[in-house]
């Protein structure tokens, strides 16, 4: 922070600036962080990135708008509202960061709803409303919240960590595991206004908590102004690229949205939602594989109301009876190569959907928000490793929440042994190991076992679980897998897995 804060401060010194736009610069700044922090990127490049602004920032402009437009161009992680709004209800907040960074935003929410009663904030410490170590009574609680195969561990992991779930208190050791009924009423007794919101509900299970997370984003929103709305092309050189490419398809022509993901090395799901997005030239010139237009095009124009198939059809595109456009006029990722000034050897490897999913539509959500959040090398990495778990014969299973999971599964419930996974992995942020399922399901109830899983998987460069948590669910980030020799080795991990939970042994009687 020290550079770009003396850089500021010297602005002031050389009347350049005055004190009131360094305190907005401060605070957009201080939105930066927080933002980042809420959505599970708090250090990623910081160091580059404050070096950079003191550079880079536009001098023609007055100072704190330069600082706010330089974070919000590029991949900095500046995250909109909609970005806070998902990410409170689906990243773990509470392993995200520090735990003062953790507390202190939990702190600046409390005090921006004006409570009279004076608090001392520095005794107090995080607590978990739906409790770390479940109970037989809390499990009872939120039978009712499961849907579909989710299991009452599955529901709690996705829940326990995030910020619709942490308040605090003083009282944490008191509260420890305790049913609702009685934190309710030590909540009631606090000081703080967080806690007396949460009083007031008469349970604590996915609905409340997701809607407490969606009112802390609001608060957030409010407190901490978000990034300015930036073009496109300002936004990745990828989407500059598409941009440029759309803009030069001619009338009567016509491409798909796979084509357009392949020039990108994108997904055609997040490519549709970029474009549903952002105004950009000629999108109504975009369509499916078959040449139908898509059911769920819309214009990022909300006002706009023209059919895009007429205006196809004005521009010389033909439509068969199907309303499917002529192949013949279709343009192939190579001509959008020459619109963008590419050459073919510049395109990034196109990403493939991966197979063997139960869920289509909760596919793409997975893959939309993957491709939002990650580096092409990640993104990359994880659709290898499912394209290689498929190919073992696992199968994948997509969570409901706000951040897509997909969980790799060995063995479905109807096997004598039950379900099992080894990880499951969340779009936005990392690779959960999940030793805490494992321990109830054979052969990994076995501890050595367990051990040995942890014991391969820290081969893996860029992976260290300690020992401390073989009972509970360490993850390791997403990006490990941008490394070609920690991919191999976590695909050669997960076969070893599929080997031992798929192994029937003929003395054992499945009766047992």
């Amino acid at each position: 922070m020290y550079p770009l804060l003396l850089h500021l401060l010297d602005r002031r010194d050389q009347g350049s600036a005055s004190s009131d736009e360094i305190a907005r610069a401060m605070l957009y700044v201080e939105s930066f962080f927080v933002r980042r922090l809420v959505i599970g990127r708090a250090t990623s490049n910081i160091s580059r990135i404050l070096l950079s602004v003191v550079t880079e920032m536009d001098q023609a402009k007055p100072v704190d708008e330069a600082v706010r437009s330089y974070l919000s161009t590029g991949r900095k992680y500046y995250a909109s509202d909609a970005e806070i709004c998902d990410a409170a209800c689906g990243i773990p907040f509470y392993l995200n960061g520090r735990p003062g960074q953790r507390a202190l935003v939990l702190r600046w929410l409390d005090e921006s709803y004006g409570s009279k009663e004076p608090v001392e904030y520095d005794s107090l410490t995080i607590e978990h409303v739906l409790p770390q170590t479940m109970t037989a009574a809390w499990r009872r609680d939120l039978r009712d919240d499961l849907s579909g195969n989710e299991t009452i561990a599955e529901l709690h992991g996705s829940l326990v960590h995030t910020l619709g779930n942490l308040t605090l208190t003083g009282y944490n050791s008191t509260m420890s595991n305790s049913q609702f009924a009685k934190k309710r009423e030590q909540l009631h007794r606090s000081g703080l206004v967080l806690n007396q919101e949460i009083a007031r509900e008469r349970r604590w299970g996915r609905a409340e908590i997701h809607a407490r997370a969606s009112r802390l984003a609001k608060q957030i929103a409010a407190i901490w102004p978000g990034p300015v709305d930036v073009r496109p092309g300002d936004t990745s050189d990828a989407w500059d690229i598409m941009g440029k490419a759309l803009a030069g398809i001619p009338a009567g022509s016509w491409t798909t949205y796979g084509d357009l993901a392949a020039l990108i090395g994108s997904h055609p799901v997040a490519v549709g939602t970029w474009l549903a997005t952002y105004p950009l030239a000629n999108a109504h010139r975009v369509l499916q594989a078959d040449g139908a237009l898509s059911r769920s095009f819309r214009w990022p124009d909300p006002a706009r109301t023209d059919d895009p198939m007429d205006l196809l059809h004005a521009e010389g595109v033909n439509f068969d009876e199907q309303g499917r456009a002529d192949q013949a006029q279709r343009l192939t990722l190579e001509d959008l190569a020459q619109l963008a000034g590419l050459t073919v050897g510049d395109l990034p490897e196109t990403l493939p959907a991966p197979s063997g999913g139960q869920d289509p539509e909760l596919r793409d959500r997975f893959l939309e928000q993957l491709a939002s959040q990650q580096e092409p090398d990640t993104v990359k990495g994880v659709l290898c490793v499912l394209d290689n778990w498929s190919a073992m014969g696992g199968t994948l299973l997509y969570g409901q929440a706000g951040q897509t999971s997909c969980f790799l599964i060995a063995r479905e419930k109807a096997h004598p042994d039950g379900n099992i996974w080894p990880v499951a992995l969340y779009p936005l942020r990392s690779c959960e190991v999940v030793f805490q399922h494992l321990a109830r399901r054979p052969p990994f109830d076995d501890i050595q076992m367990r051990e040995e899983l942890r014991e391969r998987l820290n081969k893996i460069p860029g992976v260290d679980l300690p020992a401390s948590k073989i009972e509970l669910r360490p993850a390791f980030p997403l990006t490990v897998f941008a490394d070609p020799a920690a991919l191999e080795l976590f695909i050669e991990v997960l076969g070893w897995f599929h080997q031992e939970a798929t192994y029937q042994d003929p003395m054992r009687d499945p009766g047992t």
